[in-house]
């Protein structure tokens, strides 16, 4: 028992104080466990002599991780990122799976360890891109929606994996047929357990926060259980405890209760991981086979995503900035790793190498996202990438004024600018919503805001409006520069105060800070409907409006 509290305490500890120096060199704090697992563990320190304790409770860590997993993915986000996203997805996989599976097979790899490297080299973290995205505002734009289309894709993948992993081993057309229907009869039970159980189970316990709480804890390890009777990993089984519980009316409480205890086991998985980083563990693997590994997830991976998102109709921005997202390995890669070698089908060595590629990837990530608009006017410059335009050319037509964006904000402007009778063209580089325009009647370019030349043929300066709905600031600061040749009023849009301010500079006419719209509508709504009466009507209208916007996939894209 002394023991345990010891490695339990040391894990913690050396957690927090590595999760500090993370945050402060701007990592994701998974990386700053990972090293401290490295340090505390058998190849620096040798704190925890033995990791059979903290691989067991690593394994709760993974049971919790995949249980909020299943619980806060939506599925209709794939459906509103649309069929182009999914299809985007599907064929990375494939392409990633096999290319992986080859290089590890040319680094002397056996096959049932290059399986696994493919596969952890295929999938990107969602947990990883959707934080970063998020602090840098950009996780809304069409490349953001992307992206996170494509991870979920790979999160769904990865599970699947998971489920297949016991066969990999013993690979037969039978073994896999069998865990197959082992799977469809995980489902059913999921299905009827979710419809019939569920319901009655957790509306005795919501009069509970405790009840509740022990209650859905009791379903995760009752489906964890199931599926490992089944054959499969506990993982499998959380998944689906999560999965059905999405669509309860529990499900925020439960993610709420359930978080923290995810939060502290999944700290103790990822200490574990690191405590594999053992040197010698890597030494029958070259140092160039780790690199050329990293080189794959980082370079190839968002090459295909940027080559496939092009094929479906996508820009060369949106394609390649979507791609350069997805240039980490997964969490789900490490859980991949760890599960392959608890099953015996995989060596620490292979694991640490998968680690050691998670650990660079991610960092690497965390700053090509953080510059991801200079990497991409780098890559323009250097590969001549050019942004289609639609068919119908802008150059002999001038607009009384010029949207440049139709997302949520946009579809609003455009609306009143059609009620007032203003002369208008829409520019944007989503290729399904100019096909949508295009079937309304409304003037619209197929175009990136970012190109130079193509702000020259809207005619902006002889227009008496351009408005920006794009956050970008390379693209405010053009849009602004082709106004000021003329007497267009300038309208942008910042998602911070300091490009809000360098943006006036510039000359811009007013700034649209979205996330401060919210007081302001507020702010008018006081002074118009002070009666009882006006604010229904209001009510009224905001409720088609939204049924509206939610038919026209305006829904926020935070999973």
């Amino acid at each position: 028992m002394d023991n345990l509290l010891f490695d339990v305490g040391i894990v913690i500890i050396a957690a927090a104080l590595l999760a500090y120096v993370a945050r402060l060199l701007r990592q994701p704090m998974v990386l700053g466990y990972i090293i401290a697992g490295f340090v505390i563990g058998p190849a620096v320190l040798g704190f925890i002599s033995s990791s059979v304790t903290i691989s067991a409770l690593s394994e709760l860590g993974i049971a919790f991780l995949l249980f909020i997993v299943g619980l806060e993915i939506d599925f209709k986000v794939i459906r509103r990122s649309g069929l182009r996203a999914a299809g985007v997805g599907v064929f990375q996989v494939v392409c990633s799976a096999v290319l992986g599976f080859a290089l590890a097979r040319l680094f002397g790899f056996s096959v049932i360890e290059s399986l696994y490297v493919g596969a952890a080299l295929t999938f990107g973290s969602t947990m990883v891109v959707v934080k970063l995205l998020s602090d840098g505002g950009v996780l809304d734009t069409l490349q953001g929606r992307l992206a996170l289309g494509v991870l979920l894709v790979q999160d769904v993948a990865a599970i699947f994996v998971l489920a297949l992993l016991p066969n990999f081993a013993g690979f037969s057309v039978g073994s896999v047929g069998l865990s197959v229907a082992k799977g469809f009869v995980i489902l059913a039970v999921a299905i009827v357990a979710s419809r019939f159980l569920l319901p009655v189970f957790f509306r005795i316990s919501a009069s509970s926060t405790e009840l509740l709480f022990l209650s859905a804890v009791s379903w995760l390890f009752g489906f964890a259980f199931f599926a490992e009777f089944l054959g499969y990993s506990l993982a499998v089984g959380a998944f689906v405890a999560g999965v059905t519980l999405a669509s309860s009316h529990y499900r925020v409480e439960v993610v709420s209760r359930v978080k923290s205890l995810r939060d502290f086991f999944a700290t103790v998985f990822f200490v574990s991981l690191g405590m594999q980083l053992a040197v010698p563990s890597l030494g029958g693997v070259p140092l160039v086979g780790v690199v050329a590994f990293a080189l794959f997830v980082i370079v190839a991976n968002p090459l295909m995503v940027a080559l496939l998102a092009s094929f479906f109709g996508y820009n060369s921005k949106v394609s390649v900035m979507s791609g350069l997202y997805l240039g980490q390995v997964s969490e789900f890669s490490l859980i991949l790793s760890s599960v392959g070698v608890s099953l015996g089908h995989i060596g620490g060595d292979v694991a640490a190498v998968i680690a050691v590629v998670a650990a660079l990837t991610i960092t690497s990530t965390t700053y090509v996202i953080r510059y991801d608009e200079a990497v991409y006017r780098f890559l323009r410059r250097v590969f001549h990438l050019r942004v289609r335009e639609s068919a119908d050319s802008v150059q002999d037509k001038r607009h009384d004024v010029v949207l440049c964006g139709y997302n949520r904000i946009g579809y609003s402007i455009a609306k009143k600018l059609k009620e007032l009778g203003r002369s208008f063209v829409v520019v944007d580089f989503n290729p399904d919503i100019v096909a949508r325009l295009k079937r309304q009647g409304v003037q619209c370019v197929y175009g990136d805001v970012g190109d130079v030349e193509l702000l020259k043929r809207l005619g902006i300066p002889a227009a008496s409006l351009v408005i920006s709905t794009v956050p970008g600031v390379y693209e405010n600061e053009l849009v602004i520069r082709e106004a000021r040749k003329g007497d267009a009023v300038a309208i942008v849009t910042s998602n911070h105060i300091d490009a809000a301010l360098r943006f006036y500079d510039a000359g811009a006419d007013y700034v649209i800070m979205p996330h401060f719209l919210g007081g302001e509508h507020v702010a008018l709504l006081l002074e118009k409907f002070c009666d009882a009466p006006s604010m229904l009507s209001r009510r009224f209208e905001h409720i088609r409006e939204l049924h509206q916007r939610r038919m026209l996939g305006h829904c926020h894209p935070l999973v």
